[in-house]
């Protein structure tokens, strides 16, 4: 009887322990544990349909370089580039956010992939069945592995060899799941009618940058994002008044729609920065820095030009003005000014 109590209890234990750990090996999806899902900025219209512009991120929060997203009839072309040297790139392609994982999929089981790049540039091609059409969303998992070749001594090399990267939105992400860390992006299929400017069409939202002339520089000589956009200086006391562009992809001011002007005042140690756009259009947010560096740093001690990383904000304008007046400023200064504007914009 002894023998018998022994063994029955035994088993009891070993259905306990396994059925504890196949109730912990299952990912547990609820309401709660929604994906984030990161949106790409919109870049340049190619062929008629619109792409996007995505950070890589390295290491869950550092700037590893960008990806656009576009795509034709058929297919879907992702283009990479990078401050590190790449050596593999994995992506895998969801139809519906409900085939979205929970966990990290293993980089090396994805469907489409490219190896033994060895370069900071890369292009990968994902064919459809089926024609894409207008709203067509897709949802993807886009990984990059880095590398260092022998007797390499770059520095910024050496740090992105360490890391594997995912891509996400302009704004530096946070992962808050289980277990590895990744992210998810999604794509949405944008096709742009030609017209001849009759019809202004619904009322978009789009990015804004100040573009100062002489004093304008381009973000991207100071990160290794690809996004358009520009900080302005160096500046000394004065009186400046810069445009404001909206949606002007790869700094080509021909693309971009002219929305307002952003004045500058920078007199005994105070600037005072007001933004103002033209009444078709009004202010949603604003992202701004004034500062004696050409940009603000990011956690790694990097320059950075995310706006949700800039040190003055306010999302929630709703107005045709803003005014912003910092003091305690000495010595030549940069202004890099961010804004989202709302109104009737051309197609193309």
């Amino acid at each position: 009887m002894f023998k018998k109590t022994v063994l029955f209890s035994l088993a009891f234990l070993m259905f306990f322990v396994l059925t504890a750990f196949q109730v912990e090996a299952r990912p547990l999806q609820t309401a709660s544990s929604e994906p984030t899902i990161y949106e790409g900025v919109e870049g340049e219209v190619i062929d008629n349909y619109q792409s996007y512009v995505y950070t890589l991120w390295a290491g869950q929060n550092h700037e590893a370089g960008s990806l656009i997203i576009y795509n034709d009839e058929y297919t879907l072309f992702l283009d990479f580039a990078t401050e590190g040297l790449m050596k593999e790139i994995h992506v895998y392609l969801y139809n519906d956010i409900e085939s979205l994982p929970s966990m990290r999929p293993a980089p090396g089981l994805a469907p489409y992939s490219l190896e033994d790049i060895y370069d900071h540039t890369a292009s990968l091609s994902i064919p459809m069945d089926e024609a894409l059409e207008d709203g067509d969303t897709f949802y993807l998992i886009v990984h990059v592995a880095f590398t260092a070749l022998d007797g390499e001594t770059d520095e910024t090399i050496l740090w992105f060899a360490e890391e594997t990267a995912y891509a996400a939105g302009e704004d530096e992400p946070v992962w808050s799941g289980r277990g590895a860390w990744f992210y998810i992006i999604g794509f949405t299929v944008k096709y742009i009618e030609d017209d001849n400017g009759e019809d202004p069409g619904d009322m978009t939202s789009q990015t804004v940058w100040a573009y100062g002339g002489d004093y304008a520089l381009p973000n991207w000589d100071y990160v290794s994002v690809q996004n358009w956009g520009w900080t302005n200086g160096p500046l000394d006391e004065g009186s400046y008044l810069f445009d404001l562009y909206a949606g002007a992809a790869l700094n080509d001011l021909a693309k971009g729609t002219w929305v307002g002007t952003l004045s500058v005042e920078y007199d005994n140690g105070t600037v005072t920065v007001t933004y103002h756009v033209d009444p078709d259009f009004i202010l949603e947010e604003i992202q701004l820095h004034v500062g004696n560096e050409v940009l603000p740093r990011n956690q790694q001690d990097n320059f950075t030009a995310a706006p949700g990383l800039f040190p003055i904000k306010d999302e929630n304008v709703m107005s045709n003005t803003l005014e912003f007046v910092i003091e305690d400023m000495e010595g030549m200064i940069y202004v890099s000014a961010h804004a989202v504007v709302r109104g009737y914009f051309p197609t193309e």
